[in-house]
């Protein structure tokens, strides 16, 4: 197996970072001794901050990480659309959400975070809000659906252009 890999910034934390979108192995979320092939991707979640990042290697991780197609156990949800062997609608995607493009002042919805990359590319995950308005960027994911908000998934297509001026914080 090949693992591929993009480069990716991720607005909400400012960090630039290689992620594999490929991989083989096999893992055990339990904390068990089990063998992972040095390419395996899974998710890892951060205890100060309570975020799961996906794409992410067991070394680069430590002890809470998790393979890829893994289940939370209460809502039966994968952590990562990528990767998951049944993907539900009522889930949500730590590897999902809008996609900024500064050349062009587009926000783009439903992205998974590996296809939003490149120089003045910028990913948010599902049910970041805007620091200016406290605003998701799309409705799709956001936890907390407000009817002075305008969401750009919301148009008649699913990217929408912001005015030059603005730019998603």
């Amino acid at each position: 197996t090949v693992a591929t890999t993009a480069s990716v910034t991720t607005a909400a934390s400012g960090t630039t970072s290689t992620v594999a979108t490929t991989a083989s192995g096999t893992t055990a979320a339990s904390g068990t001794t089990s063998t992972v092939a040095t390419n395996a991707t899974g998710s890892c979640y951060n205890m100060t901050s309570h975020q799961v990042t996906c794409g992410i290697l067991q070394s680069d991780c430590g002890k809470y990480w998790y393979p890829q197609n893994y289940r939370n156990k209460n809502t039966g949800c994968c952590h990562c659309k990528e990767g998951c062997t049944e993907i539900k609608a009522s889930c949500k995607y730590n590897d999902v959400g809008s996609c900024y493009t500064m050349s062009t002042h587009k926000v783009s919805c439903n992205v998974m975070l590996t296809a939003c990359s490149g120089n003045g590319v910028f990913w948010y995950r599902q049910d970041y809000r805007s620091t200016r308005d406290g605003c998701c960027h799309c409705q799709q994911g956001c936890t907390n659906i407000l009817a002075s908000c305008s969401y750009y998934d919301q148009s008649a297509a699913s990217t929408s252009t912001l005015p030059a001026a603005k730019r998603p914080e």
